[in-house]
C-alpha cells in the first residue's frame, strides 16, 4: 500500500514534468535548429522562424518598422550631414592612390609625363571639389531614398546573410516571456496532475495516464501563451489587476526592439549597401555618378583642353566615367567604422524606441505574436503526443501496467 501510495502522488510531479518539458521543447523547435536537420522535404525538422526566415523578414517590416516610421525618417535621425562628413574624412586620404588608379588605368603614358606639381595641383583639386560635392550627393539620395530603397527587401538581404538575426530579435524581446512559457509549464502541469491523480484513484484504466499527458501537453503551452498576450488593457478583477506580460513590459521591450532594429537591420552600412546594390541600385549609382563627373572638369582646370587633345574626346568622356565608377567601388568602405556606426544606430535606437512605446497595445502585441503563431497549432500538437507518450511510459515504468 506504502508504494501505491508514492506511485499515486508521483503523478502530479510527472504532470509537472511533462508540462515543463513539453514547453520547453516548444520553444526550442521555435528557433533551432537553423538549417534543416533530416531527409527533406517531411522527415526532419528546422526550427520554425529560421525555416520562415523571408516571411519573419516581412514581419519584421509590417508589425515592426512600417508601424515606427519611414526609411527617409530613420536616415534623417542618423544626421545625414555627420554622414557626408564621414565619407569625406575616409575619402580625403586617398585621393593620390585614387587619382593614380584612374589615370594609371585610363591614360598612363599621359598622365606619367604631368610634372609633379601639376599632379599635386590635381590631387587637391579633386579633394576640394569632394568636399563640396558629397554633402549634395547625400543630401539627394536622403531626399529620395523612400524611392530608392526598399525596406522589406533590405530586411530580406540582412537575414538571407544572417538566419540568425530574427531569432535573436524575437529571443531577446521576448525572454522573459519565453521564460515564463517554460517554467509556467511545470506549476500548470501540476495542477493538471492534481486532478489527474484524484481521477487515477478512483477509476484507472490504462488510458487515463496517457490522455491526461496529452492534455497537459497541449493545455500547458495553451494556457501560458495566452497569459502572456491577454489581456490587451489592465484588468481589475477583484482585488487583482491582469495584464498580459508582454504588454506589461511595452516600456522596457521597446528600448531593447530599438537598439536590436538598428543594430541588426538598419546599420548605416546595411542601408548605404542596400541603396548601391539592391534592385533599385541603377537609381542611387545615377545620383553618385551624377555628382562625380564634374569632379574631373574641375579638377583638371585650364589643361583641359590640353588634356581632350591629347586623350580624344572619348578617352576624356572615359576619364570621367572611371572616375565616378571608382567613387562607387570604395564609397561602401568608407562607412566601415565602427564607432561611426555605433553612434548612428544609437540615434536610430533612441527614435525607434520612443516611437514603439507609443505604440497601441494591439499594435505592440504583433511585433511578437506572430513569433508564437508560425506553426504554433503544430508545436501544441507534438506537445501534446509527447505528454501523451510520457503519460504511456508512466503507466507502463511506474504502474507496471500491460505486465
Amino acid at each position: 500500500m506504502d508504494a501505491e501510495v508514492w506511485k499515486i502522488l508521483s503523478i502530479p510531479f510527472v504532470a509537472g514534468g511533462v508540462g515543463w518539458f513539453t514547453n520547453w521543447l516548444a520553444v526550442k523547435l521555435m528557433f533551432y535548429p537553423i538549417e534543416f536537420i533530416g531527409i527533406p522535404p517531411f522527415l526532419g525538422w528546422q526550427g520554425v522562424i529560421p525555416k520562415k526566415s523571408e516571411k519573419m523578414s516581412n514581419i519584421l517590416v509590417d508589425n515592426g518598422l512600417n508601424k515606427l516610421g519611414s526609411i527617409s525618417e530613420f536616415f534623417r535621425q542618423m544626421e545625414p550631414d555627420l554622414i557626408a562628413y564621414q565619407v569625406t574624412k575616409s575619402i580625403d586620404p586617398r585621393i593620390p592612390e585614387i587619382c593614380d588608379s584612374i589615370a594609371h588605368q585610363e591614360h598612363r603614358t599621359a598622365w606619367e609625363n604631368l610634372p609633379a606639381r601639376v599632379r599635386q595641383t590635381i590631387y587637391r583639386r579633386v579633394r576640394q571639389e569632394l568636399r563640396d560635392r558629397i554633402p549634395g550627393m547625400i543630401e539627394e539620395i536622403g531626399e529620395r531614398i523612400d524611392t530608392l530603397a526598399d525596406l522589406k527587401e533590405l530586411a530580406r538581404e540582412t537575414i538571407r546573410e544572417d538566419k540568425t538575426i530574427p531569432n535573436r530579435i524575437f529571443q531577446e524581446t521576448g525572454k522573459v516571456e519565453f521564460r515564463f512559457l517554460v517554467n509556467s509549464g511545470f506549476l500548470f502541469g501540476f495542477l493538471f496532475g492534481v486532478v489527474q491523480m484524484i481521477v487515477w484513484t478512483f477509476f484507472d484504466p490504462w488510458w487515463i495516464l496517457p490522455l491526461f499527458g496529452g492534455i497537459v501537453g497541449y493545455a500547458t503551452n495553451w494556457i501560458a501563451l495566452y497569459l502572456i498576450f491577454s489581456p490587451l488593457e489592465p484588468t481589475k478583477i477583484g482585488p487583482f489587476t491582469f495584464h498580459g506580460l508582454f504588454l506589461k513590459r511595452q516600456k522596457e521591450i521597446s528600448h531593447t526592439s530599438g537598439m536590436l532594429y538598428a543594430t541588426e537591420v538598419l546599420t548605416i552600412k546595411k542601408i548605404m549597401d542596400h541603396l548601391i546594390y539592391g534592385s533599385r541600385g541603377e537609381q542611387t549609382q545615377a545620383i553618385l555618378s551624377k555628382h562625380m563627373r564634374p569632379v574631373v572638369d574641375e579638377a583638371v582646370g585650364m589643361i583641359k583642353p590640353l588634356l581632350q587633345t591629347y586623350v580624344g574626346a572619348e578617352g576624356y568622356a572615359n576619364l570621367r566615367e572611371a572616375t565616378a565608377e571608382k567613387v562607387l567601388e570604395i564609397y561602401p568602405d568608407t562607412l566601415d567604422d565602427r564607432t561611426f556606426i555605433s553612434d548612428r544606430s544609437e540615434l536610430l535606437a533612441k527614435l525607434l524606441g520612443e516611437r514603439m512605446a507609443e505604440l497601441e497595445p494591439v499594435e505592440f502585441q504583433g511585433m511578437l505574436r506572430p513569433a508564437f503563431q508560425e506553426d504554433e497549432l503544430m508545436l501544441i500538437l507534438v506537445g501534446c503526443a509527447l505528454g501523451a507518450g510520457a503519460g504511456f511510459l508512466q503507466f507502463v515504468l511506474v504502474f507496471g501496467g500491460f505486465v
